[in-house]
């Protein structure tokens, strides 16, 4: 209830500047209905919102989005990636689809099971990576069969130094090796194909991660509940980003202007942390963002409601910030 002043004040300020200028947008994405929009990308200028009802496309610099043909049995789509001109989709129940060009469908790539739950997609050198939930790993160089990793011993970190052997959450790239990063924010790494991996203790042990960055040399790790955290050397070292009541929930961070922007999970609007670590808060029509995406064509926002916020210049952002 302590936020609710806030959400008020900010919902009427960002409603009623929006009114007034039309450079900032609201795009109503009719077919995803209230969904999340949980993830925004861009590839070849088209730009992809996955949303727990689909994945929809715009081809004309964000200002319409329209679904793309995927069949209704593949459910819980959780990543989307494009790897040698072939489109890949994940799902967190079903595996790993590729878009057969010929028959314009999507077919199951090999190597998985009807409710092989992975989670995300991550792309290195001439390897596309999957990664299961419980922490297995697989890999394909075509996109159209996987295996998975022949040694992982990222299994005996993961137990060694997670006793609780939660599952795994992100997976990541960083100066060529794969990363990964389990719940209570271990992260393990391997430029061996797998058959050797190095532990890195990650900072906040008690929680899990929401979301990560690598930008400047530095690599940024959002910890739910807890913060934001930066390492300059690699891994080594963590340093917390000053806190404040907004950033203890972020689910979600980005990197524009030399400044790192982040959203939340209460409803606080979508915030970013300058160089010299001011925080500022930018007022949107939407109550929750859960992605953000800055491209040539402007800034955008995806909500929990299947709402877009798209604003096309730094001034119009200027606007709404405070």
């Amino acid at each position: 209830m302590k936020y609710l002043p806030f959400l008020i004040l900010s919902l009427f300020v960002s409603n009623l500047i929006w009114a007034q200028n039309p450079d900032i947008k609201i795009i109503d994405i009719a077919e995803a209905g209230k969904s999340k929009i949980s993830e925004l990308k861009i590839f070849d200028q088209q730009i992809y919102a996955i949303t727990s009802s689909g994945i929809f496309r715009s081809s004309d610099s964000g200002n319409y989005f329209s679904k793309l043909s995927i069949s209704p049995s593949i459910k819980n789509i959780s990543d989307i990636d494009i790897f040698k001109n072939t489109t890949l989709i994940s799902s967190s129940t079903q595996g790993v689809y590729y878009l057969n060009s010929e028959k314009n469908s999507y077919e199951r790539a090999k190597g998985f099971n009807a409710d092989t739950q992975i989670t995300a997609l991550q792309i290195i050198g001439k390897k596309v990576y999957a990664l299961h939930s419980s922490g297995k790993i697989y890999f394909s160089k075509n996109g159209k069969k996987f295996k998975a990793l022949k040694k992982q011993d990222f299994y005996s970190y993961l137990s060694s130094n997670n006793p609780n052997n939660a599952p795994a959450q992100i997976l990541f790239e960083l100066n060529g090796k794969l990363g990964v990063i389990g719940t209570g924010n271990n992260i393990y790494l391997t430029s061996k194909k797998g058959r050797k991996w190095e532990f890195k203790k990650g900072p906040y042990a008690s929680s899990y991660p929401a979301s990560y960055l690598y930008a400047n040399n530095t690599f940024y790790l959002a910890v739910s509940t807890k913060g934001i955290f930066r390492s300059f050397d690699l891994l080594e070292n963590w340093e917390e980003l000053p806190n404040n009541s907004s950033i203890s929930a972020v689910n979600h961070i980005n990197y524009f202007d030399s400044s790192l922007v982040y959203s939340t999970n209460y409803g606080l609007g979508v915030h970013y942390i300058t160089e010299n670590l001011k925080t500022k808060s930018i007022f949107l029509p939407v109550n929750q963002v859960h992605s953000t995406l800055f491209t040539p064509y402007g800034w955008f926002f995806g909500s929990n409601n299947g709402r877009i916020i798209k604003i096309e210049s730094v001034k119009e952002l200027k606007e709404i910030t405070q």
